[in-house]
């Protein structure tokens, strides 16, 4: 349990660590190319320029872009299942209370959310940084023993109207397969 609950907060401290911009393929921007990772079975869109880091667990994509930084992060959790202890019950919560606690947050809204027949939890929190206060959304879909997608996009407080608009894509482009 330990094992697992130190994974799932690394995971979001990775989150809240590197930014990345992700946008939508139902509404694609001009200038956002569809990612595909085809080991994930994953494809989105994102604005061209992105940054793309690849480990032997995990993919991170991440682009700024407006002064709104968005971020898709895939991770291979096989092999977790050796962990000792209890899994968690429901580990879309877990998720919440660790992204809270990581950020040291206010939770402003949590949503149950469904993508290709796979549940997910969207999530928007509010959090004071060196910068001032600062606004992010995770949207994050987790299979124990196999993956987990999160998506993240993250503003300064004044830019809340382009945080809605390029998450609204983002996340909006995500599509399982």
């Amino acid at each position: 349990m330990t094992r697992f609950v130190a994974t799932f907060l690394l995971t979001v401290l990775t989150l809240t660590i590197v930014q990345a911009q992700i946008t939508t393929q139902s509404q694609a921007q001009p200038g956002w190319v569809t990612i595909t990772n085809s080991d994930a079975g994953v494809s989105f869109q994102m604005p061209s320029g992105y940054q793309q880091k690849d480990t032997l667990s995990m993919s991170l994509y991440t682009k700024e872009l407006s002064n709104v930084t968005m971020e898709a992060h895939y991770v291979n959790v096989t092999g977790a299942e050796t962990l000792p202890g209890e899994v968690p019950s429901d580990p879309l919560q877990t998720f919440v209370d660790a992204a809270v606690l990581v950020n040291n947050a206010q939770l402003l809204g949590r949503q149950n959310v469904s993508l290709n027949g796979h549940a997910g939890v969207e999530v928007s929190l509010s959090y004071t940084d060196e910068e001032g206060q600062a606004a992010r959304s995770y949207q994050c879909y987790f299979w124990f023993n196999q993956k987990v997608f999160a998506f993240s996009a993250t503003a300064r407080a004044e830019q809340a109207d382009q945080l809605n608009t390029y998450k609204a894509s983002f996340f909006g482009s995500v599509v399982f397969y």
